[in-house]
């Protein structure tokens, strides 16, 4: 899954990377974003242009505004191989398509009992999209709120947790963003995403706690 993630960039370089157009967003950095955050996200307006704004992560059930028995719930990340099919997400994918800016995550890994916090960096001068869906307040939620696309690990971040977010350069974030694509040819750019090297390395426990929110939480682990 992806809990935890870092977004550190300038607005000047978003806009610049994702050939921006509209700001809707202050761009707020984070070494340590959690769900139920404002997270930055790069949308398509109804004209063709793109907009950077703020959303909510985690999104309601399918008909969770319409059960009493876990209004709080909330969902933060999608599996790439089902994310078509599944009753929660299925309408968003084929409508509400956008990107989380982030320039790397955080994972956990199992070891001796424990979970050992890793952050995983994206090697690129600029930010990277993650794949991401979100629904409005007309799908009974009070504020716009997104989920993130998560698909299985692969090359070294295998070692570390089975999963990873779908991170999408520049190069592929119009074809994710365009209303016109084909829904088998979205699926095929989810199983083909990473295109950027990635580095990764332990790092402190303090990101257990989202409460911590510091560049010391991005540091390597010493000794």
């Amino acid at each position: 899954m992806c809990g935890r993630f870092v977004m550190i960039s300038e607005i000047s370089e978003i806009v610049e990377c994702f050939d921006v157009e509209r700001v809707s967003s202050p761009g707020v950095k984070s070494y340590n974003r959690a769900p139920g955050s404002d997270v930055a996200v790069l949308i398509r307006d109804d004209d063709g242009a793109r907009r950077l704004v703020d959303m909510s992560w985690g999104i309601a059930p399918y008909r969770s505004a319409r059960s009493a028995h876990n209004p709080g719930r909330k969902i933060i990340n999608a599996r790439s191989e089902t994310v078509d099919r599944k009753p929660t997400f299925r309408d968003a994918f084929r409508k509400r398509r956008c990107l989380v800016i982030a320039n790397g995550y955080y994972e956990w890994q199992p070891r001796g009992g424990k979970r050992i916090p890793w952050y995983i960096n994206f090697e690129s001068p600029c930010p990277m999209g993650l794949a991401a869906l979100y629904n409005g307040p007309d799908d009974g939620e009070k504020l716009s709120s997104c989920v993130i696309i998560t698909s299985a690990a692969d090359g070294m971040t295998r070692s570390i947790h089975d999963r990873m977010p779908v991170a999408f350069s520049r190069d592929r974030a119009g074809s994710w963003l365009d209303p016109g694509s084909k829904n088998s040819d979205l699926m095929k750019l989810l199983q083909s995403h990473l295109t950027v090297a990635v580095s990764a390395w332990e790092v402190s426990t303090l990101v257990n706690s989202p409460i911590n929110d510091f560049p010391s939480c991005i540091e390597p682990l010493s000794g």
